[in-house]
């Protein structure tokens, strides 16, 4: 079982369950220790992430320290990072 204790943010995740299965995300926010919001920078953006239960997600061991940051301070980040970061981590 995943607990919260195993997720972080600007951690790569792949969705194991529901309309997006085998789709990446990375995390923008962790809700509470069941749920986490996942964005992708194109159809989930940082405006409207995706609520999604972690025991739906396979979680990587990838994680991007750029947008973490960004995240923590509350900077501005853009959705075109997001997508961009993602990619990188799949290669």
């Amino acid at each position: 079982m995943v607990t919260n204790g195993d997720v972080q943010l600007g951690q790569l995740v792949i969705s194991k369950a529901g309309r997006d299965k085998e789709k990446a995300y990375l995390i923008a926010k962790i809700l509470d220790e069941s749920f986490v919001a996942v964005v992708d920078g194109s159809l989930r953006k940082l405006t409207q992430p995706k609520r999604k239960n972690i025991k739906h997600l396979q979680v990587t061991n990838k994680v991007a320290s750029e947008i973490r940051e960004k995240l923590l301070a509350g900077a501005r980040l853009e959705d075109e990072q997001v997508r961009q970061v993602i990619q990188e981590l799949l290669r």
